[in-house]
């Protein structure tokens, strides 16, 4: 966790804002979605039920993948990925948990289209108690690898 907090803020910066399109999906998936291979990744038994009910909806995130958001409390998910093409299921070690409690901006969580390979988390990622802001990762089939981190205010809750 402590490597991950010196990460993000090495990668802070204040670049212009990352686009969707700088990162398009290889190609779209239409067919009908595998379903979820629960042996294709140990923690998969575990959160069967909600890896199920997601992959059915077909891709939503770069491509052939449904990013499958799974509740860890208030204001938490953690992230699993689901191969439509072949059900092959990924727990991703660059993107264990997103918190967005204390965000009170919006959007707030994970944002990502299923034409791009580009995941923006607005709030804290892998951490609940690290700096706020925007974190760039994109999708490599296998893994996400953090492009970079913009620190922002999260803001004043409503009074």
């Amino acid at each position: 966790m402590l490597l991950t907090f010196a990460l993000l803020v090495l990668a802070t910066t204040t670049a212009a804002p990352l686009a969707y399109g700088d990162y398009p999906a290889v190609s779209l998936y239409h067919g009908t979605p595998s379903p979820p291979d629960l042996g294709s990744d140990p923690k998969a038994k575990r959160y069967r039920s909600v890896l199920r009910e997601s992959a059915k909806a077909g891709p939503n995130f770069a491509g052939h993948y449904t990013l499958v958001k799974i509740g860890c409390g208030s204001s938490c998910i953690l992230v699993a990925v689901v191969d439509a093409v072949d059900g092959h299921v990924r727990f991703p070690e660059a993107l264990r948990m997103i918190h967005w409690a204390g965000w009170w901006q919006e959007p707030y969580g994970p944002q990502y289209q299923v034409s791009s390979r580009l995941l923006m988390v607005y709030g804290l990622a892998n951490t609940e108690d690290g700096p706020y802001g925007v974190s760039y990762f994109l999708w490599t089939g296998q893994d996400f690898t953090l492009l970079r981190f913009e620190r922002r205010d999260p803001g004043k809750p409503p009074e």
